[in-house]
């Protein structure tokens, strides 16, 4: 037991070979983020521990080594969650579904550590700022310098925007299409450089020009 989680653990050990090792497998089906986050090695958790999650989630790890010294184990990590609020530097996207893994070892044999680890994230569906989005695939690559490279679409009723433009539209018509890719450091003062391309395309808006007060109907925006 972790905290209060409980975990199950199966675990092989290889005396046999000519470098004895083991391979350890750890399934928690209900465990808290930052408990899950423990059970790595301080300095993954240091870059993990970055974002949080409200609720439990479900997470299986393996551990593969050698009893020889030196060596660095491979870690790979697998979870799933449904229905979380799921707090990153952007801010919290709302009622998260998604599943994720992390490994130590991207590119097999150029060694295990935070410069060859990557964090994925698959299948995510969530709601940012009141609007629906979705991504295929999240990647926050080399610990050391994390690199995070994302695309994610959006269909929704325009007047979602309302809540992000500080008041100054008001829309109450219309559709909006929105398409992002973003790749870059994971912080404002990253030296990875931010690297964004996308587009929003509205049609059939009814809108309001909040601050002097001009109505518009039937638009199209394409930005």
């Amino acid at each position: 037991q972790v905290g209060k989680s409980l975990m199950k653990l199966a675990a092989n050990f290889d005396f046999k070979a000519a470098k004895p090792g083991f391979k350890i497998v750890i399934d928690a089906p209900k465990i808290n983020f930052e408990e899950s986050v423990s059970i790595l090695s301080k300095s993954i958790a240091d870059k993990i521990s970055r974002f949080n999650l409200a609720k439990d989630i479900s997470l299986q790890v393996s551990l593969d080594g050698k009893f020889a010294s030196p060596d660095t184990r491979l870690v790979n990590a697998r979870w799933q969650t449904t229905g979380n609020d799921f707090k990153t530097n952007f801010g919290v996207l709302k009622n998260a579904s998604f599943a994720g893994s992390f490994t130590n070892e991207v590119v097999a044999g150029t060694g295990r550590g935070d410069d060859n680890s990557a964090i994925t994230v698959n299948h995510l569906t969530a709601n940012y700022l009141d609007i629906p989005i979705i991504a295929d695939s999240i990647r926050l690559m080399n610990l050391i310098h994390p690199l995070l490279d994302f695309r994610l679409g959006s269909s929704f009723p325009v007047k979602k925007l309302n809540t992000s433009l500080s008041q100054t539209f008001d829309f109450t018509e219309g559709s909006a299409d929105l398409k992002i890719h973003y790749r870059g450091g994971v912080a404002t003062h990253d030296s990875l450089g931010h690297h964004i391309t996308g587009g929003l395309k509205i049609k059939d808006a009814a809108f309001t020009y909040v601050p002097h007060n001009v109505h518009f109907t039937k638009g199209f925006i394409d930005l």
